[in-house]
């Protein structure tokens, strides 16, 4: 993972798929699989004027900010599905900005 700093404008990236099936007896070989390295070019910087407070809420409308696990200034949920299915649910799991699941950004409202 990079710094956000240093990821400038459509910089290209190497990525690799990696897959590894467990069985539960413990005699059983796990399977493994690993896809070719592809360039991937990554998207434009998240400017935070351009955030919408609704775009802060983790999958359980609590309004998140800046990650304890990187040098993320603020929680970003993906772009807006159309429907509640458990795609837009896992994309609300994770921060657009920086991969990190929502709970390890900080609670800024609704703690119970």
């Amino acid at each position: 993972r990079l710094p956000p700093s240093r990821m400038l404008r459509h910089d290209v990236v190497k990525i690799r798929v990696c897959v590894r099936v467990a069985t539960e007896n413990t005699g059983d070989i796990d399977f493994r699989l690993l896809g070719p390295w592809l360039d991937f070019r990554t998207g434009s910087p998240i400017v935070d004027v351009d955030i919408q407070a609704e775009n802060r809420l983790d999958p359980f409308g609590v309004l998140r900010g800046a990650c304890a696990g990187s040098s993320c200034s603020g929680y970003v949920v993906g772009e807006a599905l159309a429907s509640v299915d458990m795609s837009s649910l896992i994309q609300r799991a994770v921060c657009r900005r920086c991969g990190m699941p929502f709970d390890r950004h900080q609670k800024l409202a609704g703690d119970s």
